[in-house]
């Protein structure tokens, strides 16, 4: 009998571990925001499991707020958003990119723009990732360095 119960208790504990954990993050890229401008975040959130799931929140102890934007069409012009979730479906795979989804970091604690970033995203379905990302260095040095002799 104690083997039984045993065995069930490993069960739920293990059943409830994996319904947990069916999220991941990957390829996170960080642009801070020029001036007063925001910073972004792009990048996957991988749903492995049986079920949809939303990220509801991210915060981080380097910015005031974040929100979750996105883009819609609004009069044939492309219009930024924010919304209140991303739900993402039973074995797939989101993409934060330019154009769509993406994270907007709002009030920097810190003027260090080369330091890397700790994310912590939050799911409908309880869990949360904690995730480190550097910033890339923005692409407009490249562009005046390419074009300086013109």
């Amino acid at each position: 009998m104690t083997k039984h119960f045993l065995a069930v208790a490993l069960a739920v504990l293990l059943s409830t571990h994996v319904a947990h954990a069916q999220m991941m993050v990957s390829d996170l890229s960080l642009k801070h925001g020029i001036g007063a401008r925001p910073g972004v975040v792009h990048g996957k959130l991988n749903n492995h499991g049986a079920q949809e799931v939303s990220l509801t929140a991210v915060s981080s102890p380097s910015f005031g707020r974040i929100e979750l934007h996105t883009h819609t069409k609004v009069d044939g012009v492309m219009r930024m958003r924010q919304v209140s979730e991303l739900l993402v479906a039973a074995g797939a795979t989101l993409e934060m990119k330019p154009g769509g989804y993406h994270l907007m970091l709002f009030e920097p604690k810190t003027s260090d723009k080369k330091a890397p970033v700790s994310l912590l995203f939050t799911f409908n379905n309880g869990q949360t990732i904690s995730q480190s990302v550097t910033p890339h260095a923005h692409a407009m040095g490249h562009k005046m360095m390419h074009h300086k002799g013109h």
